[in-house]
């Protein structure tokens, strides 16, 4: 415990206002070039909408802030795995041609798509022992419609791959190369300052770039507390401590600390005596900050995060006791 205060006071209690050394990538009027961190779709408001997170460079307040790329269409592809022979009529080959009349007949009016492209591919396949190694596929690349099949029943193709509502995400990853965090530069956007977002039409207009630079992120550390209520059967947050690290230079081995801290304390069911709340209050280690209920305790907490707006939020075992 001794330890443990030692290496608190050696935490400043402010953070420093002194804009990070940085290397500028500007965004101009041309092209928007931030550093992406992590992509979610949301397929609940439209198949192949996804959002881009990440870190951009403000020249006004000379620091990187943080942004959203809107995509607003990421096509998708779907490959037929052609028969050997029609179901029905066993003895008679199937062609490319009937499975394009198929597909084409059976499959484009439930896509409910406007543009379609059709390839013949070949493509390998390891994860199944009833589709083979390598094929030749009917593949088709379409716009945002109804993407997701089922219960699709095929004459002259077995399987359709790629029929999965996450492969928006993978089609944009695998097609643009992004193999994780890295700077990406977006042509053709539009910016809406009334939402702080990006949008882009097109995936072909996000290009990854060979830059070997991180930007500093910000990091929020999180320890929660609970306690058994007094059915035993539920639990209630009694306190979550925190630790901000404003500045975290990934890049760099040596990392110079720059840290805010402090603690949420909810005296609900627990009601601590009152040697105890008088020692929180005069505890000078941290700032702790008390409330009367669990509600309370996760709007504040929940405030403070959006204040803080960190790019990484870690903690452990904070689902569980």
């Amino acid at each position: 415990m001794q330890q443990i205060k030692e290496e608190i006071l050696k935490f400043p209690k402010k953070v420093p206002n002194n804009p990070p050394e940085i290397n500028e990538f500007e965004s101009t009027s041309n092209c928007f070039i931030f550093y992406y961190l992590d992509v979610v779709q949301y397929y609940a408001a439209r198949p192949g909408l996804l959002y881009l997170f990440g870190k951009t460079y403000d020249a006004t307040s000379r620091s990187y802030k943080n942004c959203c790329v809107n995509i607003k269409y990421c096509h998708q592809r779907l490959y037929f795995l052609p028969r050997q022979n029609f179901i029905y009529e066993p003895d008679k080959k199937v062609t490319f041609k009937d499975v394009f009349n198929e597909v084409c007949e059976k499959i484009i009016p439930k896509l409910e798509t406007q543009e379609v492209e059709f390839h013949k591919v070949r493509k390998k396949y390891a994860f199944s022992d009833y589709i083979p190694e390598e094929a030749d596929y009917l593949e088709i690349k379409c716009n945002v419609g109804n993407c997701f099949l089922s219960d699709v029943f095929g004459e002259t193709f077995t399987n359709i791959l790629g029929n999965k509502r996450h492969t928006f995400v993978e089609t944009f990853l695998v097609e643009r190369n992004i193999k994780g965090p890295c700077w990406l530069k977006v042509e053709n956007y539009q910016e809406i300052p009334k939402n702080r977002t990006i949008e882009c039409y097109n995936i072909n207009d996000i290009i990854a770039l060979d830059i070997d630079s991180i930007p500093p992120l910000k990091l929020l550390g999180l320890e929660i507390k609970k306690v058994s209520r007094e059915d035993a059967k539920t639990e209630e947050i009694v306190s979550v401590g925190c630790v901000v690290e404003v500045q975290h230079m990934l890049a760099k081995e040596t990392v110079t600390l720059s840290l805010d801290h402090f603690c949420i304390f909810s005296n609900g069911i627990s009601k601590c005596e009152k040697n105890i709340l008088k020692q929180l209050d005069n505890y000078s280690h941290t700032n702790v900050i008390r409330v009367d209920s669990e509600e309370k305790l996760i709007y504040l907490l929940i405030q403070k995060i959006s204040d803080y707006d960190p790019d990484i939020v870690y903690g452990h075992s904070m689902l569980s006791k």
